[in-house]
């Protein structure tokens, strides 16, 4: 599971649109309190060119019928404003 949505990056002071951007959480450590992940963004899903690495953190459900950390993590950013309008690939 990924995340698409387009990026917008500055290089070399000239305006890049990346429409096919794949999000993927890349790595995820952690305890029932909070979660860091690792959010690794590629140019397109075919993950040869990296764009950029951040770090989000988030309380996971610790509920019986609760999704996996990842999928909680990928829903969590569904939440933010910088990927509302994300799509599941």
């Amino acid at each position: 599971m990924a995340l698409q949505k387009a990026v917008t990056k500055i290089v070399y002071g000239e305006q890049l649109v990346f429409d096919e951007a794949y999000h993927q959480i890349t790595s995820i450590t952690g305890n029932k309190h909070q979660i860091e992940m690792q959010l690794t963004t590629y140019k397109n899903a075919n993950k040869d060119t990296v764009l950029s690495n951040k770090t989000y953190l988030f309380e996971p459900s610790q509920a019986d019928n609760a999704a996996r950390w990842d999928k909680q993590g990928y829903e969590y950013l569904k939440t933010t404003d910088e990927f509302a309008d994300a799509i599941d690939v």
